[in-house]
């Protein structure tokens, strides 16, 4: 079953409650306002985005808000003791708040830093959720019998027998009870299939917009080659492709004699997947035989529309008990990698009508390592046009060469040469970095997946020298981008244009632009308007005293859950209105 993930906006309904009272001037206080995570009355609150208290009456009130004392840790515990603040309205003052998230702390320290997150083998794809099934489930059964059930979420996709035959991806469409789930079956590629009584059910992480591929065969070989030549993995059965797998997305493989590790693939067709020249585990040679599986998770890199989703940050912010649970607000960012490029620098700048003086009609030839794939580009200068522009020049010609290579299945997608800043640039169609260290060639000092290196062909006549074009060039890695960056006068301030931040609000903003959202309630994140194929590492802080939502219940608050007045006057009953703006 395939279903596509629908992208979650962030959208603001708001829906004001108001409440007129009048107090009198009793000791204990009336209580004007409720909170209650889980209902909406014409006397409860569920949720704020504002608290507007307003004295309207002719004489002086007292104001209680009622809230919770919480003890800093990591994470954060909550006491189950209240504390009242309290202070002074006078006749046609108000006190205006944006939200009742108020809470008493136990020491001067932050609040909010309850448990950091940052990325940590993130292309795992999968968390442990410390919930087993509480029972045995066939390939079609849709309610679920578990441990507990405070771990999850609506919409929540989760992971069953990771790395097994069986492995299987199911969503949460309801929460029946304390131990029970109703989900949907075989979400993402997967299929329905039989799970033992207490197997682990993980939390996944992967792209949402985008299905995993799994496959399991007896037909499935695996060849060393030293280089210039990549590792491969063979398929007799030519099924890679049908199985869903594709170019760029760590292949894990199990069950197999002497090769189970995670691999890079930078290339796929039906029988073989190339694997990337830097890709740091090696094959060993193995003979077709054994039932291998072979499973494929998009991890932490965008899709060819440079979108991502995942129901949940990672596994973060979730417990048993839910207290406390969540992200923190405004705690959000991911840091992209940037594109890896080559450049040849030319004795002067050089423009579209730059005459290379190469020969016309003449072949020449360089050799590209372009998302792991390394080849030769043989391309033929223009019987009529040297220069570097125009629909016949060398760049247009180099360009042609280059997608007849992709339409070829030489290479996976390509690159771009162009003019930038004066010089003649390759650059990649990716922006992946290491994988967390599943990539890395120490010899060049490079090893980042979306390396152009440009050098002299394996045979033909070389470009390097020829004319006016220099003897080498230079390769620019992609970089991810730095915490911060120097302004005009030279003084450290952070890079806010690189880094996607959160504005508190739910909207996940570059440099102006929203570029996703963040559910601090489940953890659900998208991201979108990114770079195709690009690589993120994501932080945050959760599970403290402020994060996810509201929480009100008998022995756990997380805000102002009751307002309560009284008038000061002995005389003169007071007035009161309450404003809150709910969504």
């Amino acid at each position: 079953m395939s279903i596509k993930y629908q992208k979650k906006n962030v959208v603001s309904l708001e829906t004001n409650q108001v409440k007129e009272v009048e107090v009198t001037n009793a000791d204990d206080f009336i209580q004007v306002a409720e909170y209650d995570a889980d209902n909406i009355t014409a006397n409860k609150f569920n949720s704020s985005k504002g608290l507007h208290i307003e004295n309207t009456g002719d004489v002086g009130l007292e104001i209680q808000l009622t809230t919770s004392k919480w003890t800093e840790g990591s994470p954060d515990s909550h006491t189950n003791n209240t504390t009242c603040l309290n202070t002074l309205l006078g006749a046609g003052e108000k006190i205006e708040l944006p939200h009742n998230r108020l809470i008493h702390y136990s020491t001067a320290n932050s609040s909010v830093n309850g448990s950091s997150y940052s990325d940590a083998g993130a292309f795992e794809g999968t968390v442990n959720s410390s919930c087993l099934l509480d029972e045995a489930i066939d390939t079609t059964e849709t309610e679920f019998t578990i441990d507990d059930s405070d771990w999850f979420k609506i919409g929540d996709y989760l992971a069953l027998d990771i790395g097994d035959p069986t492995f299987e991806i199911v969503r949460v469409a309801s929460i029946t009870n304390a131990t029970t789930i109703v989900v949907e079956r075989g979400m993402l590629g997967t299929e329905g299939a039989t799970h033992a009584e207490d197997e682990q059910i993980h939390f996944y992480y992967g792209n949402h917009y985008q299905n995993v591929a799994h496959y399991n065969a007896t037909t499935i070989a695996f060849a060393n080659a030293s280089d210039p030549t990549n590792d491969t993995i063979t398929d007799s059965g030519s099924n890679f492709l049908s199985q869903g797998f594709v170019p760029f997305y760590p292949i894990t493989i199990t069950d197999s004699t002497s090769n189970n590790a995670t691999y890079i693939p930078s290339k796929i067709v039906a029988g073989t997947i190339t694997l990337h020249r830097d890709t740091l585990a090696s094959l060993t040679t193995e003979s077709a035989g054994d039932s291998v599986n072979a499973i494929q998770l998009p991890v932490s890199i965008t899709d060819e529309n440079g979108e991502y989703a995942s129901s949940n940050f990672f596994g973060v912010g979730r417990n048993a008990n839910q207290q406390p649970a969540g992200i923190t607000r405004g705690s959000v960012a991911f840091k992209t990698y940037s594109k890896g490029y080559a450049k040849l620098k030319f004795q002067e700048k050089i423009t579209s009508s730059f005459d290379t003086k190469l020969s016309a009609s003449t072949a020449y030839a360089f050799s590209v390592q372009v998302d792991g794939i390394k080849t030769d580009v043989s391309f033929t200068v223009d019987s009529s046009n040297t220069k570097l522009g125009g629909v016949d020049g060398v760049i247009s010609k180099i360009n042609n060469a280059i997608q007849d290579l992709v339409e070829a299945e030489t290479i996976p997608i390509g690159l771009n040469v162009s003019i930038l800043d004066g010089e003649l640039c390759f650059t990649s169609k990716t922006s992946i970095g290491s994988y967390h260290g599943l990539v890395s060639n120490s010899s060049r000092v490079l090893g980042t997946a979306s390396d152009i290196i440009i050098d002299a062909p394996s045979s033909g006549t070389t470009i390097f020298g020829a004319g006016r074009f220099p003897s080498y060039a230079t390769s620019i890695v992609s970089k991810i981008a730095d915490d911060s960056v120097l302004d005009v006068n030279g003084r450290t301030i952070p890079n806010k244009e690189e880094i996607i931040i959160d504005d508190g609000l739910g909207h996940l903003m570059l440099n102006g632009v929203e570029k996703g959202t963040i559910d601090y309630d489940t953890g659900a994140f998208t991201l979108y308007n990114l770079e195709p194929y690009q690589e993120f590492v994501a932080f945050a802080n959760y599970s403290s005293a402020l994060s996810g939502n509201l929480e009100t219940n008998a022995s756990y608050n997380s805000g102002i859950y009751k307002v309560s007045a009284r008038s000061c006057n002995q005389k003169v009953n007071g007035k009161i209105k309450i404003t809150n703006i709910g969504n």
